[in-house]
């Protein structure tokens, strides 16, 4: 459900904006007649985000990352990745990856319209 950060290293870390990124990619093309399985599988993805990858769930420990606990506010997407060949902001939070998670569960829960977005 989550991609690697680099294609080349399959077992490195995960790229959890990468995830939101097409959930919301998979509800755009969904709201097209015919595409229902594409609704299903970002229903899929966003779920795996949102129980593995959160901080504040008390279970956001994949890859190398722990969720801290209380340091951090609960919601935050953990895991995302900003350049993995050069290995910045690897396994972080990342703006893009909240908002696109943020903008998929309000497409679920029907507060947007995929096609006004």
């Amino acid at each position: 459900m989550v991609p690697p950060a680099d294609e080349d290293r399959p077992d490195g870390p995960l790229d959890t904006s990468a995830a939101a990124i097409t959930a919301v990619a998979l509800l755009k093309l969904a709201a097209l007649p015919g595409a229902e399985d594409c609704a299903r599988r970002a229903e899929a993805i966003l779920h795996r985000l949102v129980c593995a990858h959160l901080s504040g769930t008390g279970t956001a420990t994949t890859g190398t990352t722990a969720d801290p606990g209380p340091a951090r506010p609960a919601g935050m997407l953990l895991d995302g990745c900003h350049d993995a060949p050069t290995a910045t902001a690897v396994q972080h939070e990342l703006i893009w990856g909240d908002f696109f998670l943020a903008l998929g569960l309000a497409v679920l829960t029907g507060d947007v319209d995929p096609r006004d977005v």
